[in-house]
């Protein structure tokens, strides 16, 4: 059983995905990604909200889809979003992970 998902890029997500969403969902997304575009955050915020599902949208600015787990870090902004991105994560996951699963 999940108990808290959190996404990196999510560019590969469908509506159907948060459509069958039921669990605290976090999404990290780079501003520069055409996968995860404006039809899509729309439907997810929409979505996510009807459902009344706890959620955490983290918009990163100027940089592009991969900067979590391929950041050049000479590059601007790329290892400031790495570095909040994981932060971001594991906060995230301490909150809503049950203790008997830790």
């Amino acid at each position: 059983m999940l108990d808290c998902i959190s996404i990196g890029h999510p560019s590969l997500t469908t509506k159907e995905d948060y459509d069958k969403c039921v669990i605290p969902i976090q999404i990290l997304a780079p501003e520069i990604d055409s996968a995860y575009n404006r039809e899509l955050k729309l439907h997810t915020f929409e979505t996510l909200l009807s459902k009344n599902i706890a959620f955490d949208y983290r918009h990163f600015s100027h940089v592009e889809h991969s900067c979590f787990v391929r950041g050049d870090p000479s590059k601007p902004n790329e290892q400031e979003a790495m570095t909040r991105g994981k932060n971001a994560a594991v906060d995230w996951m301490r909150e809503w992970l049950h203790p008997a699963s830790m």
